[in-house]
């Protein structure tokens, strides 16, 4: 058959070569759209993970301050204290001029998922903005088995966790070791 009768043959493609074409389009796509998955599950761990770091600093920062200043004269030590089962340091912070403790609010609190001060008068006062926090992510402090916000040594010691609201998965952590320069 000439080049001229191939092209003026007006039949069109086999049912074969049809379906060989939807296949092979298939295969690339299906391909393809496993690759955009793959790269939007990627985007979301970084995103999840870079927001998880600016709670983190965010929060350790504002604890820092006030541990920094606590004051640690003989009558202002530092002392445990246990309230609901559950023992709290309590300190004298020199930035705020009285004395706190840090405490995670509980399931169903209007500050529940955030790290929080008890201050004279049972005030609640949040270490972090709302605006610090995300739809995703909540922040605990030291609240892991065997773990506990502790004066030890002229120092005090706690971990932070940055930890998925959809699944409780810890995202990030970091534990610190503050020494008063007061």
């Amino acid at each position: 058959m000439s080049d001229t009768a191939k092209l003026s043959n007006k039949r069109g493609f086999s049912l074969s070569e049809t379906l060989i074409t939807v296949l092979l389009l298939g295969i690339v796509l299906s391909g393809i759209s496993g690759g955009i998955v793959a790269a939007k599950n990627a985007y979301e761990k970084v995103v999840m993970k870079a927001d998880g770091m600016t709670l983190l600093s965010t929060v350790a920062v504002s604890i820092e301050a006030d541990l920094s200043t606590a004051d640690l004269s003989a009558a202002r030590q530092p002392k445990t204290i246990e309230i609901d089962d559950k023992e709290y340091c309590k300190f004298y912070s020199g930035i705020r001029g009285y004395s706190m403790y840090f405490f995670n609010p509980g399931l169903g609190s209007e500050y529940e998922g955030q790290i929080c001060l008890m201050a004279p008068g049972d005030v609640v006062i949040p270490v972090a903005t709302d605006k610090t926090h995300t739809d995703k992510l909540y922040s605990v402090l030291s609240e892991e088995p065997g773990e506990t916000f502790r004066f030890e040594n002229g120092c005090f010691k706690y971990k932070i966790y940055v930890k998925s609201k959809k699944n409780d998965k810890i995202i990030v952590e970091q534990e610190y070791v503050i020494r008063p320069y007061n």
